[in-house]
């Protein structure tokens, strides 16, 4: 069972692959959100680094002029330019910090009660940039990976996970030509990259999954388009079902 920030990041620090799908700090950081929301009540999680700043500046004595809003987490970040060498970095530095305490930190820090996951898609459905500054299908998806541990750590099963299982059955069937890809790399995809435009697609099929709609279900968008064609009446069922969806692939 992990306890602290700490343990969890030396446990997927040796299988970053499998946990992350890529060495990448800003992976880690929402993965660890993910874990974090997920405690059950009274579970301290963060362990505390009150001479962090100092450790850091000592390492690198330039860290101590740094322009201003810089905080030293960024800093690491923007030491090594690619994701593996510097999360690795981000590691490393943190297992020498610790290393210089021989009696463990007592572990304080607030204690987190478990929030549904579809409360806190939703939050960051409705703010993405507040959670995540790039990246952000990317880092959705790590989010609810780290959900799926946390919750596989404390009853051994993941009802987040046997629902994204299904999720990810719902895109695929709406999309065959995805053969399989995972859905956030499906939705950045069918968005030409775009991140604004794929969490919104994200949160529009999220929605209909999750009212039991049907893969084909059609976006309201592209619902109200429909219904509102003077001549839907004269149209066949053949042609419906094409004009259906001629609709689902421009409005999502």
């Amino acid at each position: 069972m992990v306890l602290n920030d700490f343990a969890l990041l030396l446990r997927v620090a040796k299988a970053p692959s499998h946990f992350l799908r890529s060495k990448s700090i800003r992976l880690y950081d929402a993965f660890e959100v993910g874990y974090s929301t997920g405690l059950s009540d009274h579970k301290l999680f963060f362990l505390p680094k009150p001479n962090f700043v100092d450790f850091i500046q000592a390492k690198f004595p330039l860290a101590g002029s740094l322009p201003l809003g810089a905080s030293i987490h960024s800093y690491i970040k923007f030491l090594e330019e690619d994701n593996g060498p510097a999360f690795d970095l981000y590691v490393s530095l943190h297992e020498e910090y610790f290393a210089g305490f021989p009696n463990e930190l007592p572990i304080k820090g607030p204690s987190f009660a478990s929030h549904p996951i579809d409360e806190l898609l939703e939050a960051v459905c409705s703010r993405p940039r507040m959670y995540f500054s790039v990246n952000i299908l990317s880092c959705l998806a790590a989010m609810i990976d780290g959900r799926i541990l946390v919750e596989k750590d404390q009853n051994e099963t993941s009802p987040t996970e046997q629902k994204f299982i299904r999720f990810q059955e719902w895109v695929n069937a709406r999309h065959p030509w995805s053969l399989g890809r995972p859905w956030a790399r499906v939705l950045m995809f069918q968005n030409l990259d775009n991140e604004e435009r794929a969490i919104k697609d994200f949160r529009n099929y999220f929605q209909l999954f999750s009212s039991g709609e049907p893969p084909d279900a059609m976006s309201q968008v592209a619902k109200n388009l429909f219904e509102s064609n003077p001549g839907l009446e004269s149209m066949s069922k053949e042609e419906r079902d094409d004009h259906k969806k001629a609709l689902n692939k421009i409005f999502h």
